[in-house]
């Protein structure tokens, strides 16, 4: 058993190796997943901005309403 598990630990660079040499990502592809990302962090900036905005609007309009 612990021979087994010695074999697979010494593969395991390899695996890592071959990896990144015939499985990196293509510079188009790198680049669509970074644009994607910062339009995801511009939409959820906005979603919680209007999320403050509509709790502001709440609570101002409950104060000035009693």
């Amino acid at each position: 058993m612990l021979k087994i598990l010695s074999y697979l630990l010494a593969v395991v660079p390899f695996l890592i190796f071959v990896k990144a040499v015939f499985f990196r990502r293509s510079p188009v592809l790198k680049k669509a997943a970074e644009d994607f990302n910062r339009n995801v962090g511009y939409l959820s900036q906005a979603i919680v901005i209007g999320l403050g905005l509509a709790f502001a609007f709440f609570i101002v309009h409950k104060i000035f309403n009693q």
